[in-house]
């Protein structure tokens, strides 16, 4: 699920 943005994808939203 690293596919939200760079690192930091489970802090405020994983996919958007």
């Amino acid at each position: 699920m690293q596919s939200g943005r760079r690192k930091r994808w489970r802090s405020r939203r994983i996919k958007q």
